[in-house]
C-alpha cells in the first residue's frame, strides 16, 4: 500500500511538473510568434492595447467585444467597416495585449479606461459605439456618461438588465466553476497545468483565417486571460444591477439592436447543460429581452441575425458592417 501511494505520488508530481512546463514554454513559444498589430497607450501606469483603421473622416466607430473577448473577434467586421470609415478595436485590461489593471474592476472602470484611451490617442469624435454581449452593458454606461461624444450605439446580441432574474442558469461544467469562488480556484489551477490550452485547441471552431483563429488560441490560454475572464464575470451580477437602479436609457440617441436568431439546436443546448424545453425557454425568453432594448431610445430599430448564434462578429460580420453602414448615412 505503501508503495502504491508513493507510485501515484510520483506520477502525480510528474504530471504537474510536466504540465506547468507546458504552460509556461507555450506561453513564451506564443508571445514570441504572435505579437500584437495594434498601438498601445498608457492610461495610468498600465497600458491597453488597441488598432485603429479605416479613413480620417466622420464620426469613429468603437468596437467592443464580450465577456472575454479581446479585438481579434472583430477581425473581419473590422476590415469592412475600415472601406468607408474610421474603426478602432480594443482590448480590455487583462484581456488580449493588454495590461492587467492594478485596481478593482468594475464595469465603471471599464467605461472610463475606454474613454482615456480614445482620448490620450487622439481617437476622433463622436463614436459609434458597438458593443457585444457584456459589451453591450458598457456601451449604454458610456453613452450615459459621456453623451455628447456618442452620437449612436449598436447592441449586438447585447446582454439586458433582467437576463439574471429572467434566464435560467447554465448548468455546464465551466458555467458552475465560474459561479464558485472555489470553482475560480480549479479553473486557474486548470489553466496553469495547460489543461485548457488544450481544451480550446479541440473545441475552438470559429470562422476566422487561420492566423487570426491560432492568435485567439494563444491569448485565451494564458493565466492572465482567465484571471480577466474570472474578474469580468465576477462583477456581471452588481453590473446588471447598477444598469437596472439608473435605467441606463439613451433618450433620442439612434439605436440599433442586433439580436442572434438561430435557434439552438440540441447540441447546443446539450452544451449549455439544459434540456430541450428550458433551452428553447431561454431562447424565448431571451428574444423578449432583446425587443426590450430597442425601447431604451425612442430612435431605435431591431436587426435580426437570422443565420447567427450570439457570436454575431463572427458568425455574421455583414449584418453589422450593414447597421453600421445605415447609421452612418442617418437611415435609423
Amino acid at each position: 500500500m505503501k508503495h502504491t501511494a508513493t507510485y501515484i505520488l510520483k506520477t502525480l508530481s510528474i504530471f504537474i511538473l510536466l504540465g506547468f512546463s507546458y504552460q509556461f514554454i507555450s506561453t513564451k513559444i506564443d508571445a514570441y510568434t504572435y505579437s500584437p498589430f495594434g498601438e498601445f497607450v498608457d492610461i495610468g501606469g498600465y497600458k491597453l492595447h488597441f488598432y485603429k483603421t479605416g479613413i480620417d473622416s466622420g464620426p469613429t466607430i468603437v468596437l467592443d467585444m464580450g465577456m472575454g473577448g479581446n479585438l481579434l473577434y472583430w477581425n473581419i467586421v473590422q476590415d469592412e467597416i475600415s472601406k468607408f470609415a474610421r474603426v478602432v478595436s480594443y482590448d480590455r485590461s487583462g484581456i488580449g495585449w493588454s495590461d492587467k489593471r492594478p485596481q478593482k474592476l468594475t464595469s465603471q472602470n471599464i467605461v472610463e479606461e475606454l474613454h482615456a484611451l480614445l482620448h490620450k490617442a487622439n481617437i476622433p469624435k463622436p463614436y459609434i459605439l458597438v458593443g457585444h454581449s457584456f459589451s453591450g452593458i458598457n456601451a449604454r454606461i458610456f453613452a450615459n456618461k459621456y453623451p455628447n461624444e456618442v452620437s449612436g450605439i449598436i447592441l449586438v446580441d447585447s446582454s439586458h438588465e433582467e437576463q439574471i432574474k429572467k434566464l435560467p442558469r447554465q448548468r455546464d461544467i465551466f458555467s458552475i466553476l465560474l459561479n464558485s469562488h472555489d470553482g475560480h480556484t480549479i479553473l486557474l489551477g486548470l489553466t496553469a497545468l495547460g489543461i485548457t490550452r488544450l481544451y480550446n485547441r479541440l473545441t475552438y471552431d470559429y470562422k476566422l483565417p487561420d492566423k487570426i483563429r491560432n492568435m485567439l488560441l494563444a491569448t485565451n490560454s494564458t493565466t492572465q486571460f482567465m484571471h480577466s475572464f474570472i474578474d469580468e464575470w465576477s462583477i456581471f451580477p452588481s453590473t446588471l444591477e447598477y444598469v437596472s437602479k439608473t435605467g441606463q436609457n439613451l433618450a433620442d440617441k439612434p439605436l440599433v439592436v442586433i439580436t442572434a436568431g438561430m435557434q439552438p439546436d440540441d447540441k447546443e443546448c446539450a452544451r449549455r447543460g439544459f434540456d430541450n424545453i428550458s433551452c428553447q425557454a431561454a431562447y424565448n425568453t431571451w428574444q423578449v429581452l432583446q425587443k426590450n432594448l430597442v425601447t431604451k431610445s425612442t430612435r431605435s430599430k431591431q436587426i435580426i441575425a437570422e443565420n447567427s448564434g450570439h457570436n454575431i462578429p463572427v458568425d455574421a460580420p455583414h449584418v453589422i458592417v450593414d447597421a453600421v453602414k445605415a447609421m452612418l448615412r442617418g437611415n435609423i
